[in-house]
């Protein structure tokens, strides 16, 4: 692909913390290792502190058991070329989180004139008030709860020692998202990673901040990755019920189109990829005949009339949290005011809603109606559909130039954009992602059925229509890349909707 570094103003300038931890999911699928950006967080931290110091002098470096520490173990290491340094951990050896914190505590312990003190609470009080700069790797941007009175205790000391403090990511205590920070850290300085973060523009005692670069690629924040399906992906309680898990309605089918083609590329696509996803109650509105023909063959589905004349108020009573609109619906039959009614009803609800298929050829048929449009409305074209819609064709056009094109698009008509293709484009109008897929194996029949099904699950329960959109592509994509390894290019719609299970289960947080 070619350099997409123009688009880097379509990024964040903060991010809060599920970004910045989706970013390193991201980059590790790149094939960017952990263990290379803790390596680069803590030389850039200690690159800091020795600006702030003289050699010889004592550094106390106090440690938490996660990966905040562990960038505080690789700081150590550095600053204890020039400087007299002590770890101090907070908690016990054992408890040191595996994988590169984990490496680099073990690096700690061989012979290097550092002083290593474990659970070290005690001795704090002592080993700050020798030092003349503290470094605090206690916690990071993953902080969210409340702090244990340990802790808060050992803060505490820190912040009435009177000596420099620097904090790494952010201030321990602090939530890097918010900015609540009751009993956190109040630093001389933050050496913070990648991006800024929201919250530490809304907490006082950040003191200077800095951003370091530690390798994250541009190509994190503008391809799709995992970490995008992370982000959309709204943890379970154990007390679910089918309705707390997403109710989804898909609006889709006519008489026109019964037979195989209903099953196979319309309606029960769309149902069962978001049941699939996760959705606990997904509900078909169509027309009686359809529905008929529905129930004889599955009864997975809830199934609702449309009668032609009180759609608008039939889907006003069908229990929802997102909407799929257009697949195998009959132009003529269905009509422009019930689309624009129902779209307007969804945005009234807040719900994100999936726009696909024939609802799409009607908006480039009869023209937009911007007050249906929302923020929350994803509109799914492939390039020809995109053609009629816009009257742009893209044959021939780069991809950089595509996502402007796009990016305009979704703009003007205040929605999100998916533009189908080898390379998809994701936009809301400010932001834009791209996903590179890796073989064409899913340019089949109703495969983008099932990617609208894919959408509405993740809409039905998160909030952000975007992050929906582009968790959506991804898993899509991914899953079409995973089947081409074992079947090549033979590969349908039903195979990605069995398949989505397998490719969803390690992103499943049951809390």
């Amino acid at each position: 692909m070619q350099s997409l570094k123009d688009l880097s103003k379509y990024t964040p300038k903060t991010l809060t913390s599920d970004e910045m931890r989706a970013l390193e999911l991201n980059a590790v699928n790149l094939g960017i290792s952990l263990y290379d950006l803790m390596e680069n967080a803590g030389k850039a931290v200690a690159s800091v502190v020795k600006k702030m110091t003289k050699k010889g002098s004592n550094v106390l470096v106090v440690c938490g058991t996660g990966n905040n520490g562990g960038d505080g173990f690789v700081a150590a290491r550095y600053l204890n070329r020039d400087c007299n340094v002590t770890v101090l951990l907070l908690g016990d050896k054992e408890k040191v989180k595996e994988g590169p914190a984990k490496e680099n505590f073990i690096k700690l312990q061989r012979p290097s004139g550092l002083k290593l003190v474990y659970n070290g609470f005690a001795l704090l009080p002592a080993l700050a008030f020798d030092a003349e700069v503290i470094v605090d790797a206690i916690y990071g941007t993953g902080f969210h709860r409340p702090l244990r009175k340990e802790i808060a205790d050992s803060i505490k000391t820190i912040n009435r020692s009177g000596k420099r403090v620097v904090a790494i990511d952010v201030p321990s205590g602090v939530d890097a998202t918010t900015g609540r920070g009751d009993g956190a850290i109040r630093a001389t300085c933050t050496v913070t990673f990648h991006k800024m973060k929201t919250g530490l523009l809304k907490y006082s005692g950040s003191g200077k901040i800095t951003v370091k670069d530690i390798g994250i690629p541009l190509a994190a924040e503008l391809t799709t990755g995992p970490g995008d399906v992370m982000l959309a992906t709204e943890p379970i309680s154990p007390e679910v019920n089918k309705y707390s898990r997403g109710s989804v309605l898909v609006v889709a089918g006519s008489p026109k189109y019964l037979g195989a083609p209903l099953l196979v590329g319309f309606a029960a696509n769309n149902a069962m990829a978001a049941l699939r996803t996760s959705s606990g109650y997904v509900t078909i509105a169509t027309r009686k005949e359809v529905v008929e023909h529905i129930s004889r063959v599955s009864s997975v589905f809830v199934l609702k009339e449309l009668n032609g004349k009180n759609d608008i108020e039939a889907v006003k009573a069908i229990k929802h949290d997102s909407a799929v609109i257009g697949p195998g619906l009959d132009d003529g039959e269905f009509g422009m005011d019930r689309l624009n009614g129902i779209i307007k009803f969804e945005k009234s609800r807040g719900n994100i809603t999936v726009i696909d298929a024939t609802a799409l050829s009607m908006l480039a048929k009869h023209g937009f109606e911007n007050k249906a449009m929302s923020e929350n409305v994803i509109l799914t074209p492939h390039s020809g559909e995109f053609k009629r819609l816009s009257g742009i064709d893209l044959n021939g056009i780069g991809i950089e130039k595509r996502a402007e094109i796009a990016i305009g698009f979704a703009r003007r008509h205040r929605c999100v954009l998916v533009l189908k293709g080898h390379n998809t484009i994701i936009t809301d109008g400010k932001r834009v992602k791209i996903n590179v897929a890796m073989t064409p194996a899913l340019a089949t029949l109703g495969t983008g059925d099932a990617l609208s099904g894919i959408i509405a699950s993740y809409g039905a329960r998160h909030g952000n229509a975007f992050e929906c959109a582009v968790a959506g592509v991804y898993v899509h994509s991914m899953i079409g890349d995973m089947l081409y390894s074992k079947e090549g290019m033979h590969i349908t719609a039903e195979d990605i909707i069995k398949a989505i299970p397998e490719a969803l289960k390690r992103f499943d947080v049951i809390r």
